[in-house]
């Protein structure tokens, strides 16, 4: 059972959802079903304190951008 990102067009929360078959998913907080899969970077496996490939220490350089506008996807290690 895979488990995605998504967006909720309702209330602007971002969220990940194990999604079972063809069942469809209800926002966590407000519970519409109007939400939008996002597009996911493929998890990244590391030992001891070694940091996500393309993260910096500063949330403004990291190399992907949120969809929100500049800064950090949200998806780094700084968060």
């Amino acid at each position: 059972m895979p488990v995605y990102e998504f967006y909720c067009q309702k209330c602007q929360n971002d969220c990940e959802l194990l999604v079972r078959g063809e069942e469809t998913p209800l926002c966590p907080r407000c519970g519409s079903k109007k939400l939008k899969r996002q597009m996911s970077a493929p998890a990244s496996h590391s030992s001891g304190s070694q940091r996500r490939s393309g993260c910096g220490a500063d949330p403004n350089s990291c190399g992907m951008q949120s969809r929100h506008g500049g800064g950090c996807c949200g998806g780094c290690c700084h968060h």
